[in-house]
């Protein structure tokens, strides 16, 4: 009782959770959640995803600056004293249809500017060619450190996102943005999710509708969109994309100076990273584990089984969650890595996407 009780404090921002009725030839699988936008009283939904994309654009991308970091991206060894530069993680070159279809969220807890925060998701084949896959903690999240529950304000996705040019003189958003700044009309989670938004359960994942304000265009007809599979085999070669930035948490920081900085390799969230490996099951939960050389600000970020380097193709099967050493088990183990956990799509996911890619989007 006490995790549907937090849950129902997303009403902090909008309202209750709505449940979503499942029909037809979904009946069978869990139903999907909604976390409602929080729209002001008196403000359209087209104004609101107006005033969403300018929060963002306001004063020459000020909001965007404090998200992106100007540390340069630095090599450091392994443990066993092998490098892990290139077998754990690099900056994606291939373009292709990841360089188009990936990338990075922004988002608002609606308090202050200092309650700003970043993910990665993914554009998905859909029904109604505007639906993109994240985190569920992207959406909502259990936030002691901030007193309750929160749901998110402000959401917007970038694709292709080109953070080298956040706080370039005279950027602009077509310079940042290429294919435009899309706001969420309907932000969904798991059952599981809205019930325990805080890892204990699982079933991290969410999607979000989403929608120019500033462009009558779809997004999947402007920069395509992935194949999504649920309930696929496990224990695959897989590749992981997303957006890093801090680094502070990762097993990749290395031992933190005497200010609290990593002292070996640096993510700036400025570009899009890729790591690639086999995985393996989770021990608990349902989650695909991989070796990842990647922090904060990849969560949400799409992991593709069958990937073609090439065409930058491959079948979204599950999103970035969080980090996990398997062989730690103090609570330490949650919070690094040098696994990140992912969370594997099935029927709880699955129910998500049909939720999200059978709303209209206008």
């Amino acid at each position: 009782m006490k995790a549907i009780t937090r849950a129902l404090l997303a009403a902090l921002l909008a309202g209750p959770l709505a449940v979503l009725p499942v029909t037809g030839a979904q009946a069978a699988l869990p139903p999907a959640v909604e976390v409602p936008l929080p729209i002001p009283s008196g403000m359209t939904l087209e104004q609101k995803l107006k005033a969403n994309v300018d929060f963002w654009t306001a004063n020459d991308f000020d909001r965007m600056k404090k998200l992106v970091q100007h540390a340069d991206v630095q090599q450091r060894n392994n443990p066993d004293g092998t490098a892990d530069f290139l077998d754990r993680g690099r900056p994606w070159s291939g373009g292709g249809a990841v360089s188009k279809t990936a990338g990075k969220v922004l988002m608002h807890f609606g308090d202050s500017d200092d309650n700003l925060s970043l993910c990665s998701a993914n554009a998905v084949i859909s029904g109604n060619r505007s639906t993109v896959v994240t985190a569920g903690h992207c959406i909502l999240v259990d936030a002691p450190f901030l007193g309750s529950t929160r749901g998110i304000d402000n959401w917007v996705f970038i694709p292709g996102f080109r953070g080298d040019e956040v706080g370039t003189p005279g950027a602009t958003v077509a310079d940042i943005a290429p294919y435009g700044i899309w706001a969420a009309t309907k932000l969904i989670i798991t059952e599981t999710w809205s019930q325990n938004p805080n890892f204990l359960w699982g079933r991290d994942m969410g999607a979000a509708v989403v929608r120019n304000p500033y462009d009558s265009r779809r997004l999947t007809d402007v920069v395509g969109g992935q194949p999504i599979a649920f309930n696929q085999p496990q224990n695959q070669y897989l590749h992981l994309f997303g957006y890093p930035t801090d680094n502070e948490r990762n097993w990749e920081c290395g031992q933190p100076d005497t200010n609290g900085q990593c002292t070996g390799r640096q993510f700036t969230g400025r570009t899009l990273w890729v790591s690639e490996g086999t995985s393996f099951r989770g021990a608990v939960w349902v989650d695909d584990h991989l070796k990842a050389a990647t922090a904060p600000g990849s969560s949400g970020g799409p992991l593709f089984e069958d990937f073609d380097e090439t065409t930058g193709s491959g079948t979204q099967v599950a999103v970035t969650s969080r980090f996990h050493n398997p062989d730690d088990l103090s609570p330490l183990g949650w919070l690094k890595g040098p696994y990140v956990m992912a969370t594997h799509f099935g029927d709880y996911e699955q129910a998500v996407y049909e939720a999200a890619q059978t709303t209209p989007v206008n």
